[in-house]
């Protein structure tokens, strides 16, 4: 593919991704056992649902707006279908947003998603033994993503390891590691034509994550194109190249810009194959795609079924449309939304991980042990990761449905949605160059930077939360031991010829960890400062602000006094004094705030409180409560991590709080 016959410049700028697409699929509206209901159009559910809100303004209550801009409705009807009829088509069939396996094609393990492991291990005895307990759980996906420097790295590591069984994915590399993956196979006697999966070459991708390309991005396209003309001769099931989006969706971009940075990766893979004498077919079948997922499972959900209608697209418009059928997608789960603090809550986010990808159809799924944020995970953990697969499978029947996501309006709604908004971030992207100019100009990590400053003011002040730390934290958590961190993939290199800065992983707990954890570390025998509850009025009065800082102040790891209601500043300055606290939070309503904040706040310093929070919005007190010695107001909306790790610094001294 010639940069004169890129796909973004053969299609209009009205086109759009999934417009007039496998309308023959329209499923009949008549003889339907639906004919036996009064027809209800969307107007009227509409109707019934504001009655039920008494009010409450629609959009508001309802409408979700996703960090990509695009408006989740509540409330979908064939009416709200981003076309008529049925857009997606029918699963095996083009444009595969359904899934590449035909309809009927459900039973069986051969039409089940590959059951992925992780090796992230520098170890190679350790990640050895780890994975071959995997593979007796029924892993049959290896995904290296661990630093493999020499042959004799791949011989402890593979040991025992039949790659005619088992599918090994080499995360996103230069060439290296893959030529000592085939030397591996050479030397074992392995028939090259037994293997699957993928040699990882990945230019892009790993300059994203890396920062660097040991011998020039040239170069490095050179070898990908030598290793995919290996590859088609000699190892029909092995791809040579891998389109991998995981850098930009570690570094916490939006699944719209995942999507396009993605699809950009994979129209300049395409451009270099083919014009490196690769005919477009040919160069397509060398891809394998892997994406990250979330936890937002209907999301995740939607950007997976959207990449398959967008890649599919591409190759429809270079030429390389019968290869589409085969499109092979991986999925790997995130650590966006892992957490160090309760990490237990990991087994939940990767059950939904795995659910999202085998809903969506992905052809691979792989996630890591709930503990990996701590280490390289415990065997039961492992057991854990691999036996989710299992349960979901064979115990929830996932793969004896032809795309259980399909037929929801909402799914399709959202896959639309997120199609439109990727496809035009890709078409910015090429016109701009490309991928490679936008890596190295710092279009991409100022696009991502934007994206991170948005979410993690969002985190910040708990629009989103992250469970067991910024809300529902568990204090008396007995935590585990943090194993030793696993090294970075990556391949041997002198002096790279190419730099930039790389894109740093996000992760949505850091912030709120950071601050626990500066707790943890300062508590003795669980000894955790506390701040004292001070309830104005009556349970009804207080018992929902009480209950709400009490939870913001468990973010930080901050214990709490809680002694009920108190009628007269007196008791309350006097129980204050009595618990051993030096800071307090004033609970109540509005209307007692109004009469007795600035006359309890005085009582309260008297009595030694060197730090005064009030639960709720000050309004027009604020000055006057300052005054009277108020430091701060913790409320729905607020920083509250701001607000966190002021009063930790005064509580430990600014030397005690991480960063």
């Amino acid at each position: 593919m010639t940069r004169e016959s890129r796909s973004a410049d053969r299609i209009s700028p009205e086109e759009n991704p999934s417009d007039g697409l496998a309308a023959e699929h329209r499923p009949p509206a008549e003889g339907s056992w639906l004919e036996t209901f009064e027809p209800v159009d969307h107007a009227a559910w509409r109707r019934q649902v504001e009655t039920e809100l008494r009010g409450a303004d629609f959009r508001r209550a309802l409408v979700h707006t996703t960090a990509d801009g695009l408006d989740i409705e509540a409330l979908h009807s064939e009416g709200t279908a981003p076309t008529a009829g049925d857009p997606a088509g029918l699963p095996g069939v083009a444009p595969f947003t359904r899934g590449t396996s035909p309809l009927g094609d459900t039973g069986g393990q051969d039409s089940a998603w590959k059951v992925g492991t992780r090796v992230d291990n520098p170890d190679p005895e350790a990640a050895h033994g780890a994975l071959l307990a995997d593979l007796r759980l029924g892993a049959n996906l290896v995904w290296l993503g661990s630093r493999l420097p020499s042959a004799s790295h791949f011989d402890t590591l593979l040991e025992g390891v039949e790659p005619g069984f088992v599918e090994v994915v080499l995360g996103s590399g230069y060439g290296p590691r893959a030529l000592r993956y085939l030397d591996w196979v050479s030397r074992r006697g392995i028939d090259p034509r037994e293997l699957s999966g993928s040699l990882g070459i990945d230019p892009l991708g790993a300059l994203a994550r890396r920062g660097s390309s040991p011998r020039g991005l040239d170069a490095t396209w050179e070898q990908a194109a030598e290793l995919a003309r290996r590859c088609g001769a000699e190892s029909p099931r092995l791809r040579a190249v891998l389109v991998s989006a995981l850098p930009f969706h570690d570094a916490g971009a939006t699944p719209a810009l995942e999507l396009a940075l993605g699809l950009a990766s994979g129209v300049e893979t395409l451009r270099r194959l083919t014009s490196s004498g690769l005919d477009p077919v040919a160069a397509a079948d060398q891809v394998l795609a892997a994406h990250g997922v979330g936890t937002e499972m209907f999301l995740e959900m939607a950007k997976l079924r959207a990449w398959r209608l967008l890649w599919s697209k591409v190759l429809k418009a270079s030429g390389a449309a019968d290869a589409a059928a085969r499109q092979r997608l991986v999925v790997v789960g995130s650590d966006v939304g892992a957490t160090r603090v309760d990490p237990w809550v990991n087994m939940l986010r990767s059950s939904a991980q795995v659910f999202a990808a085998a809903v969506a159809g992905a052809d691979g799924i792989v996630v890591g042990p709930w503990d990996r944020t701590l280490g390289a995970g415990q065997p039961a953990a492992r057991r854990q990761a691999v036996n989710t697969h299992h349960v979901l499978a064979e115990e929830s029947y996932l793969t004896r449905v032809a795309d259980p996501a399909g037929g929801s309006w909402a799914i399709e709604a959202m896959t639309d949605q997120l199609a439109r908004k990727a496809w035009g971030i890709f078409r910015e992207i090429e016109a701009g160059g490309g991928l490679q100019g936008a890596l190295l100009n710092g279009d991409v990590a100022r696009r991502i930077a934007e994206v991170v400053a948005h979410r993690s003011r969002d985190l910040a002040k708990r629009k989103r939360a992250v469970v067991g730390v910024s809300m529902f934290a568990n204090l008396d958590e007995e935590r585990p031991e943090a194993d030793a961190p696993s090294s970075p993939s990556g391949d041997d290199g002198g002096e790279p010829a190419v730099r930039i800065e790389p894109l740093a992983p996000f992760r949505a707990a850091s912030g709120f960890e950071a601050l626990r954890l500066s707790v943890d570390r300062s508590s003795v025998d669980g000894d955790r400062p506390a701040v004292f509850l001070a309830n104005l009025g009556s349970p009804r009065d207080h018992r929902v602000r009480a209950g709400f800082a009490g939870d913001a102040l468990a973010a930080a790891g901050l214990a709490t006094v809680d002694l009920g209601g108190f009628e007269d500043d007196g008791a309350v300055a006097k129980a204050f004094a009595d618990s051993g606290a030096v800071a307090a939070i004033l609970c109540s309503t509005d209307e007692v705030y109004a009469e007795r904040v600035p006359s309890a706040a005085a009582a309260l310093r008297r009595a030694g409180c060197r730090y005064l929070l009030v639960a709720g919005r000050p309004g027009d007190h604020g000055e006057a409560w300052t005054r009277a010695g108020v430091d701060d107001f913790l409320y729905l909306g607020c920083d509250v991590q701001r607000l966190l790790k002021a009063l930790l610094e005064d509580l430990l001294g600014k030397k005690g709080v991480a960063p």
